[in-house]
């Protein structure tokens, strides 16, 4: 529980941080209500912990052992190549090798992804959906058991698990990539965060900063960033103005001025991580708080229904 309670922390700090001091077209006015509210989560999130798992929150985790029921890594890596080749197909209409020839030639997969799930109603709920939406969580399921296995509960894991690993995390890249997505990415940084964090030789050295793991840590980071700004990059075929030094908002801010080489990248991870705090902030504005009845509707599950209003559309219209 102290490692979850960590990483949300840590992230809650991220994410205020992009949204006050980062380079993006939002006045910071527009995004308080949002700052607010996701703080407001986290508190009671903490008293939650607190309340409940306070006994264990400071000390140091046993040692996981492994269950009784075990799955092959090889096994559950060449299943998890076989989803990633069919989910890949059934939401691009390519197949692997289509999409390593779309990368070599820099073409933009996430709007041919865009066009292709348009065309095919991919968005509409239908039957001859759910072996892929399936096929998807098992893809999931297989990457998060291979993490733990390999790198919380194998006390000394051999070459054929770590080639397993490598070969369940490519997969589930791939399928990142041939979307032009990058959720998966950070995805993947998470877990590796939270395995780690989890193994019992970490735990001792993790208030060490320049330990191994931790500059291990921050190297992945570091590359998941630099895939990102890539594939967003790539969105546009690499033929995009820089869309910060375009906007008055983004060069005018304080850490233009004093950051300007990397005032772009906090500009794509603004697009990416801001929006949704930006969304909070028009929904508390101008729709939850506009009215006394608005708030008390605001309490109730799908309370706003009541009165024939569609938050999606509201925010976003």
């Amino acid at each position: 529980m102290r490692v979850i309670f960590g990483m949300v922390f840590n992230w809650y700090i991220f994410l205020t941080a992009l949204a006050l001091f980062g380079a993006h077209d939002f006045k910071k006015v527009d995004l308080i209500g949002g700052l607010v509210m996701i703080w407001l989560v986290f508190l009671f999130f903490s008293i939650g912990v607190f309340s409940h798992f306070s006994e264990c929150l400071f000390k140091k985790l046993p040692i996981l052992k492994k269950p009784n029921l075990s799955f092959s890594l090889p096994v559950l890596a060449v299943i998890g190549g076989c989803l990633t080749t069919y989910i890949v197909f059934f939401y691009t209409g390519k197949t692997l090798g289509e999409v390593l020839t779309d990368v070599i030639l820099k073409q933009s997969l996430y709007k041919e992804y865009q066009a292709f799930f348009a065309e095919n109603e991919l968005s509409v709920l239908s039957i001859k959906k759910a072996p892929a939406i399936l096929s998807a969580v098992l893809l999931k399921l297989i990457v998060i058991y291979t993490f733990i296995s390999v790198l919380v509960v194998d006390k000394a894991p051999k070459a054929k698990e770590y080639l397993s690993l490598v070969v369940v995390v490519v997969s589930y890249l791939v399928f990142s990539v041939s979307r032009g997505t990058s959720f998966e990415l950070f995805e993947v940084i998470i877990l590796l965060w939270f395995s780690l964090s989890l193994k019992k030789p970490f735990q001792n050295i993790q208030s060490k900063f320049f330990s191994r793991t931790n500059l291990f840590l921050l190297l992945s980071l570091i590359l998941a960033v630099s895939a990102y700004s890539y594939n967003i990059s790539a969105r546009a075929s690499f033929n995009e103005i820089d869309a910060c030094v375009a906007s008055y908002n983004c060069t005018s801010t304080v850490f233009y001025s004093l950051f300007p080489s990397l005032s772009s990248l906090t500009y794509k991870l603004s697009g990416y991580f801001t929006f949704g705090i930006y969304y909070i902030s028009t929904f508390i504005k101008y729709l939850w708080l506009v009215t006394p009845d608005n708030f008390l509707i605001g309490f109730l599950p799908l309370g706003f229904n009541t009165i024939d209003v569609k938050i999606g559309e509201f925010v976003c219209g």
